[in-house]
Protein backbone atom coordinates (compact mmCIF):
# COMPACT_ATOMS: atom_id res chain seq x y z
CA UNK A 1 0.00 0.00 0.00
CA UNK A 2 1.46 3.53 -1.11
CA UNK A 3 2.28 5.86 2.25
CA UNK A 4 0.33 8.67 2.19
CA UNK A 5 1.24 11.60 4.34
CA UNK A 6 0.22 15.46 5.08
CA UNK A 7 0.61 18.05 2.75
CA UNK A 8 1.53 21.27 4.38
CA UNK A 9 -0.71 23.47 1.59
CA UNK A 10 0.92 27.16 3.13
CA UNK A 11 4.47 25.94 3.51
CA UNK A 12 4.22 24.43 -0.74
CA UNK A 13 2.75 28.23 -1.90
CA UNK A 14 5.76 29.68 -0.49
CA UNK A 15 8.01 27.42 -1.76
CA UNK A 16 6.51 27.25 -5.22
CA UNK A 17 6.75 30.74 -5.29
CA UNK A 18 10.35 31.21 -4.05
CA UNK A 19 11.19 28.53 -6.23
CA UNK A 20 9.90 30.52 -9.09
CA UNK A 21 8.84 27.25 -11.04
CA UNK A 22 5.63 26.85 -13.73
CA UNK A 23 3.35 24.92 -12.12
CA UNK A 24 3.03 22.67 -15.19
CA UNK A 25 6.70 22.21 -15.29
CA UNK A 26 6.12 20.98 -11.38
CA UNK A 27 3.09 19.12 -12.49
CA UNK A 28 4.62 17.01 -15.15
CA UNK A 29 7.96 16.47 -13.27
CA UNK A 30 5.93 14.94 -10.69
CA UNK A 31 4.17 13.45 -12.31
CA UNK A 32 0.65 14.71 -11.83
CA UNK A 33 -1.77 16.61 -13.91
CA UNK A 34 -1.88 20.34 -14.10
CA UNK A 35 -5.44 20.14 -12.73
CA UNK A 36 -4.30 17.93 -9.34
CA UNK A 37 -1.15 19.78 -8.62
CA UNK A 38 -3.81 23.19 -8.66
CA UNK A 39 -5.87 21.25 -6.30
CA UNK A 40 -2.69 20.50 -3.54
CA UNK A 41 -2.36 24.10 -4.46
CA UNK A 42 -5.62 25.31 -2.88
CA UNK A 43 -5.86 23.14 -0.17
CA UNK A 44 -8.37 20.32 -1.69
CA UNK A 45 -6.33 17.63 -0.67
CA UNK A 46 -5.10 16.71 2.82
CA UNK A 47 -2.64 13.66 2.22
CA UNK A 48 -0.69 12.94 -0.75
CA UNK A 49 2.32 9.98 -1.43
CA UNK A 50 5.00 10.38 0.39
CA UNK A 51 6.92 9.89 -3.09
CA UNK A 52 4.98 12.66 -4.61
CA UNK A 53 6.20 14.97 -1.73
CA UNK A 54 9.80 14.04 -1.93
CA UNK A 55 10.00 14.69 -5.05
CA UNK A 56 8.49 18.32 -4.94
CA UNK A 57 11.13 18.65 -1.88
CA UNK A 58 13.80 18.55 -4.39
CA UNK A 59 12.11 20.12 -7.34
CA UNK A 60 11.99 23.05 -5.08
CA UNK A 61 14.72 22.88 -2.85
CA UNK A 62 12.96 22.43 0.27
CA UNK A 63 13.22 20.03 3.31
CA UNK A 64 10.74 17.42 3.21
CA UNK A 65 9.62 18.48 6.99
CA UNK A 66 8.46 22.24 5.46
CA UNK A 67 6.31 20.39 2.75
CA UNK A 68 5.09 17.58 5.43
CA UNK A 69 5.10 17.77 9.21
CA UNK A 70 4.67 13.78 8.93
CA UNK A 71 8.26 13.33 7.53
CA UNK A 72 10.61 14.79 10.47
CA UNK A 73 13.62 16.33 9.80
CA UNK A 74 16.50 13.81 10.83
CA UNK A 75 14.68 11.22 9.16
CA UNK A 76 15.91 12.66 5.42
CA UNK A 77 17.70 10.06 3.15
CA UNK A 78 21.20 11.51 2.89
CA UNK A 79 22.12 13.65 -0.32
CA UNK A 80 23.06 11.36 -3.43
CA UNK A 81 26.18 12.35 -5.13
CA UNK A 82 25.87 14.44 -7.55
CA UNK A 83 26.08 13.72 -11.29
CA UNK A 84 29.86 14.31 -12.65
CA UNK A 85 28.32 16.88 -15.12
CA UNK A 86 26.57 18.91 -12.28
CA UNK A 87 30.01 19.18 -10.48
CA UNK A 88 31.68 22.32 -10.45
CA UNK A 89 35.42 22.09 -12.08
CA UNK A 90 38.23 22.78 -9.50
CA UNK A 91 39.43 25.44 -12.23
CA UNK A 92 36.20 27.33 -12.11
CA UNK A 93 36.64 28.22 -8.43
CA UNK A 94 40.08 29.61 -9.71
CA UNK A 95 38.50 31.77 -12.35
CA UNK A 96 36.11 33.13 -10.10
CA UNK A 97 39.22 34.29 -7.89
CA UNK A 98 40.98 35.47 -11.18
CA UNK A 99 38.74 37.61 -12.29
CA UNK A 100 37.44 38.99 -8.83
CA UNK A 101 40.21 39.15 -6.77
CA UNK A 102 38.49 38.35 -4.18
CA UNK A 103 40.40 34.81 -3.34
CA UNK A 104 39.67 35.10 0.05
CA UNK A 105 35.97 35.05 -0.59
CA UNK A 106 35.97 31.96 -3.33
CA UNK A 107 37.99 29.73 -1.18
CA UNK A 108 34.99 30.66 1.49
CA UNK A 109 32.65 29.83 -1.25
CA UNK A 110 33.96 26.34 -1.18
CA UNK A 111 34.49 25.58 2.40
CA UNK A 112 30.64 26.65 3.13
CA UNK A 113 29.33 24.46 0.17
CA UNK A 114 26.25 22.41 1.31
CA UNK A 115 27.21 18.99 -1.02
CA UNK A 116 30.28 17.77 -0.25
CA UNK A 117 30.71 16.29 -3.65
CA UNK A 118 29.98 20.18 -5.05
CA UNK A 119 33.52 20.35 -6.52
CA UNK A 120 35.07 17.67 -8.79
CA UNK A 121 38.00 15.99 -7.15
CA UNK A 122 37.40 17.06 -3.51
CA UNK A 123 40.21 17.61 -1.30
CA UNK A 124 42.62 18.38 -4.14
CA UNK A 125 40.89 21.39 -5.87
CA UNK A 126 39.97 22.36 -2.37
CA UNK A 127 43.56 22.56 -1.43
CA UNK A 128 44.57 24.11 -4.26
CA UNK A 129 41.97 26.90 -4.02
CA UNK A 130 43.44 27.73 -0.45
CA UNK A 131 47.03 28.06 -1.50
CA UNK A 132 46.07 30.26 -4.19
CA UNK A 133 44.60 31.99 -1.70
CA UNK A 134 47.14 32.17 0.77
CA UNK A 135 49.65 33.33 -2.03
CA UNK A 136 47.69 35.79 -3.09
CA UNK A 137 47.19 36.99 0.48
CA UNK A 138 50.95 36.40 1.40
CA UNK A 139 49.33 34.64 4.41
CA UNK A 140 50.55 30.67 4.62
CA UNK A 141 48.86 29.96 8.14
CA UNK A 142 47.25 26.81 6.75
CA UNK A 143 50.06 25.59 4.62
CA UNK A 144 50.46 21.75 6.24
CA UNK A 145 47.05 21.90 4.67
CA UNK A 146 47.67 22.21 1.21
CA UNK A 147 49.22 18.62 0.80
CA UNK A 148 46.73 16.06 1.55
CA UNK A 149 47.14 12.31 1.00
CA UNK A 150 45.05 11.20 -2.68
CA UNK A 151 42.28 8.89 -2.56
CA UNK A 152 43.57 5.18 -3.32
CA UNK A 153 40.81 5.49 -6.56
CA UNK A 154 42.99 8.52 -7.87
CA UNK A 155 46.02 6.59 -8.25
CA UNK A 156 45.68 5.85 -11.88
CA UNK A 157 46.63 6.91 -15.15
CA UNK A 158 43.17 8.56 -16.23
CA UNK A 159 43.56 10.57 -13.41
CA UNK A 160 47.18 11.99 -13.58
CA UNK A 161 45.67 15.77 -13.48
CA UNK A 162 44.35 14.77 -10.22
CA UNK A 163 47.82 13.54 -9.12
CA UNK A 164 49.61 16.73 -11.10
CA UNK A 165 47.39 18.92 -8.77
CA UNK A 166 48.12 17.38 -5.83
CA UNK A 167 52.13 17.65 -6.23
CA UNK A 168 51.68 21.14 -7.03
CA UNK A 169 49.69 22.02 -3.81
CA UNK A 170 52.35 19.76 -1.93
CA UNK A 171 55.47 21.93 -4.04
CA UNK A 172 53.73 25.53 -3.36
CA UNK A 173 53.68 24.29 0.40
CA UNK A 174 57.59 23.46 0.37
CA UNK A 175 58.01 26.52 -1.81
CA UNK A 176 56.81 28.88 0.84
CA UNK A 177 58.98 27.12 3.39
CA UNK A 178 62.02 28.11 0.99
CA UNK A 179 62.24 24.40 0.37
CA UNK A 180 63.42 25.38 -3.32
CA UNK A 181 65.07 21.75 -4.09
CA UNK A 182 62.32 20.02 -2.79
CA UNK A 183 59.42 22.04 -4.53
CA UNK A 184 61.19 22.29 -7.76
CA UNK A 185 61.76 18.28 -7.89
CA UNK A 186 57.59 18.21 -7.80
CA UNK A 187 57.13 21.04 -10.22
CA UNK A 188 59.03 19.28 -12.57
CA UNK A 189 56.76 16.00 -12.03
CA UNK A 190 53.63 18.54 -12.33
CA UNK A 191 55.15 19.18 -15.99
CA UNK A 192 55.08 15.74 -17.11
CA UNK A 193 51.83 14.65 -15.25
CA UNK A 194 49.36 17.86 -15.95
CA UNK A 195 46.60 17.69 -17.80
CA UNK A 196 45.99 21.08 -18.20
CA UNK A 197 47.40 23.72 -19.71
CA UNK A 198 47.53 26.39 -16.99
CA UNK A 199 48.78 23.54 -14.51
CA UNK A 200 51.81 22.85 -16.73
CA UNK A 201 52.47 26.53 -17.05
CA UNK A 202 51.98 27.69 -13.60
CA UNK A 203 54.54 24.85 -13.32
CA UNK A 204 57.28 26.23 -15.79
CA UNK A 205 56.45 29.72 -14.16
CA UNK A 206 57.38 28.51 -10.40
CA UNK A 207 60.50 26.26 -11.98
CA UNK A 208 61.71 29.34 -13.36
CA UNK A 209 61.35 31.04 -10.24
CA UNK A 210 63.18 28.56 -8.36
CA UNK A 211 66.32 28.89 -10.73
CA UNK A 212 66.38 32.32 -10.31
CA UNK A 213 66.54 32.56 -6.78
CA UNK A 214 69.30 29.79 -7.06
CA UNK A 215 71.37 32.71 -9.35
CA UNK A 216 70.61 30.55 -12.01
CA UNK A 217 69.43 33.19 -14.55
CA UNK A 218 70.36 30.74 -17.92
CA UNK A 219 68.41 28.12 -16.60
CA UNK A 220 65.72 30.29 -15.43
CA UNK A 221 65.23 31.70 -18.48
CA UNK A 222 65.31 28.63 -21.04
CA UNK A 223 62.70 27.37 -18.17
CA UNK A 224 60.22 30.35 -18.61
CA UNK A 225 60.65 29.87 -22.43
CA UNK A 226 59.61 26.25 -22.82
CA UNK A 227 56.70 27.75 -20.62
CA UNK A 228 55.68 30.33 -23.24
CA UNK A 229 56.37 27.53 -25.93
CA UNK A 230 54.22 25.10 -24.75
CA UNK A 231 50.85 26.12 -25.37
CA UNK A 232 50.98 28.91 -28.14
CA UNK A 233 47.64 29.13 -29.56
CA UNK A 234 45.83 27.90 -26.37
CA UNK A 235 42.05 29.54 -25.86
CA UNK A 236 42.12 28.36 -22.01
CA UNK A 237 41.69 31.61 -20.02
CA UNK A 238 43.61 30.67 -16.96
CA UNK A 239 46.49 29.32 -19.93
CA UNK A 240 46.87 32.52 -21.11
CA UNK A 241 46.80 34.25 -17.80
CA UNK A 242 49.92 31.93 -16.62
CA UNK A 243 51.34 32.88 -20.11
CA UNK A 244 50.89 36.16 -19.35
CA UNK A 245 52.81 35.92 -16.07
CA UNK A 246 55.11 34.24 -18.09
CA UNK A 247 56.19 36.90 -20.38
CA UNK A 248 56.45 39.43 -17.80
CA UNK A 249 59.02 37.21 -15.75
CA UNK A 250 61.10 37.15 -19.38
CA UNK A 251 60.56 41.09 -19.48
CA UNK A 252 61.97 41.59 -15.69
CA UNK A 253 64.74 38.84 -16.58
CA UNK A 254 66.07 40.45 -19.46
CA UNK A 255 65.55 44.21 -18.88
CA UNK A 256 69.06 44.81 -19.15
CA UNK A 257 70.35 42.32 -21.65
CA UNK A 258 67.49 43.43 -24.21
CA UNK A 259 65.30 45.64 -23.17
CA UNK A 260 63.85 45.66 -26.87
CA UNK A 261 62.77 42.21 -26.59
CA UNK A 262 61.69 43.12 -23.14
CA UNK A 263 59.33 45.65 -24.48
CA UNK A 264 57.72 43.27 -27.16
CA UNK A 265 57.15 40.56 -24.12
CA UNK A 266 55.67 43.57 -21.69
CA UNK A 267 53.08 44.33 -25.02
CA UNK A 268 52.21 40.37 -25.43
CA UNK A 269 51.69 40.04 -21.96
CA UNK A 270 49.34 43.13 -21.70
CA UNK A 271 47.51 42.05 -24.98
CA UNK A 272 47.08 38.29 -23.04
CA UNK A 273 45.80 39.90 -20.30
CA UNK A 274 43.24 42.16 -21.62
CA UNK A 275 42.07 39.45 -23.86
CA UNK A 276 40.27 37.06 -20.93
CA UNK A 277 38.90 40.21 -19.41
CA UNK A 278 41.97 40.00 -16.25
CA UNK A 279 41.10 43.70 -14.85
CA UNK A 280 44.23 44.12 -12.91
CA UNK A 281 46.33 43.39 -16.06
CA UNK A 282 46.62 47.33 -16.95
CA UNK A 283 47.75 48.18 -13.29
CA UNK A 284 50.14 45.47 -13.03
CA UNK A 285 51.96 45.97 -16.26
CA UNK A 286 52.34 50.02 -15.36
CA UNK A 287 54.98 49.01 -12.73
CA UNK A 288 56.68 46.89 -15.72
CA UNK A 289 56.59 49.98 -18.12
CA UNK A 290 57.46 52.43 -16.10
CA UNK A 291 61.02 50.47 -15.20
CA UNK A 292 61.34 50.12 -18.52
CA UNK A 293 60.90 53.74 -19.86
CA UNK A 294 63.19 54.51 -16.97
CA UNK A 295 65.89 51.90 -18.38
CA UNK A 296 65.38 53.91 -21.59
CA UNK A 297 66.54 57.16 -19.78
CA UNK A 298 62.87 58.68 -20.71
CA UNK A 299 62.36 59.46 -17.01
CA UNK A 300 59.12 62.06 -17.03
CA UNK A 301 57.62 59.15 -19.07
CA UNK A 302 58.34 56.55 -15.88
CA UNK A 303 57.22 59.15 -12.91
CA UNK A 304 54.21 59.72 -14.86
CA UNK A 305 53.33 55.48 -15.14
CA UNK A 306 54.05 56.01 -11.52
CA UNK A 307 51.94 58.31 -10.32
CA UNK A 308 48.96 56.42 -12.73
CA UNK A 309 50.09 53.22 -10.70
CA UNK A 310 49.62 54.58 -7.44
CA UNK A 311 45.86 54.66 -7.98
CA UNK A 312 45.67 51.00 -8.47
CA UNK A 313 47.75 49.64 -5.76
CA UNK A 314 45.51 49.53 -2.55
CA UNK A 315 42.93 47.59 -4.87
CA UNK A 316 45.48 44.65 -5.56
CA UNK A 317 45.91 41.47 -3.53
CA UNK A 318 48.71 41.59 -1.38
CA UNK A 319 51.23 39.65 -4.13
CA UNK A 320 50.68 42.09 -6.74
CA UNK A 321 51.36 44.68 -4.27
CA UNK A 322 54.35 43.14 -3.74
CA UNK A 323 55.47 43.20 -6.93
CA UNK A 324 54.35 46.51 -7.56
CA UNK A 325 56.20 47.85 -4.49
CA UNK A 326 59.67 45.60 -5.58
CA UNK A 327 59.45 47.14 -9.14
CA UNK A 328 58.47 50.82 -8.20
CA UNK A 329 62.16 50.64 -5.99
CA UNK A 330 64.09 49.77 -8.64
CA UNK A 331 62.69 52.37 -10.57
CA UNK A 332 63.08 54.94 -7.88
CA UNK A 333 66.65 54.27 -7.62
CA UNK A 334 67.47 54.40 -11.26
CA UNK A 335 65.66 57.90 -10.78
CA UNK A 336 67.84 58.66 -8.46
CA UNK A 337 65.67 59.05 -5.45
CA UNK A 338 66.63 56.83 -3.37
CA UNK A 339 64.22 57.79 -0.46
CA UNK A 340 61.78 56.71 -2.51
CA UNK A 341 63.15 53.35 -3.49
CA UNK A 342 63.83 52.87 0.31
CA UNK A 343 60.71 53.54 1.06
CA UNK A 344 58.93 51.33 -1.22
CA UNK A 345 61.64 48.07 -0.16
CA UNK A 346 60.45 48.57 3.65
CA UNK A 347 56.58 48.28 2.08
CA UNK A 348 57.55 45.40 0.20
CA UNK A 349 59.73 43.54 3.24
CA UNK A 350 56.51 44.01 5.50
CA UNK A 351 54.44 42.07 3.20
CA UNK A 352 57.39 39.60 3.15
CA UNK A 353 57.59 39.49 6.77
CA UNK A 354 56.92 35.71 7.67
CA UNK A 355 57.56 34.06 4.61
CA UNK A 356 60.96 33.00 3.95
CA UNK A 357 59.72 32.45 0.29
CA UNK A 358 58.74 36.00 0.04
CA UNK A 359 61.62 36.70 1.89
CA UNK A 360 63.78 34.87 -0.41
CA UNK A 361 62.70 37.12 -3.15
CA UNK A 362 63.11 40.21 -1.46
CA UNK A 363 66.64 39.73 -0.81
CA UNK A 364 67.35 38.83 -4.40
CA UNK A 365 65.96 41.67 -5.97
CA UNK A 366 67.89 43.87 -3.30
CA UNK A 367 71.13 42.13 -4.52
CA UNK A 368 70.55 42.95 -8.14
CA UNK A 369 68.36 40.05 -9.09
CA UNK A 370 65.56 39.67 -11.58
Amino acid sequence: MTNRVKLNVSNLKSAVAKARLKKMDLAVDIGVSRETFSRWLAGKVDYIEESKVRRLSTLLGCELSWLSPEIPAEVMPPSQPLNPAERIRGDDFLRLGLYSGLWREVALLYKTSVHPDVLEHGHVNRSLCEAMQALMEMNGSGVEGWSRPLDPAHKNYELFEVIAKANLCEALGLLWKNRLDDGHRLLKRVVVQGQSEWVVSLAYLLSGLCYMLQSRRKEAHETWNRGLQSFPHSSDDLTLFIQANLGLAICLEGLDVDPQQSAGQLARARTLMESIGYRLGYARCLAYEALLLSLQEKKADSIAKCQELSGFIHKMPRLYQFESYLLLARTHALHTNQEAALQYLEMASELAHGSPFFENILRTMQQGGK
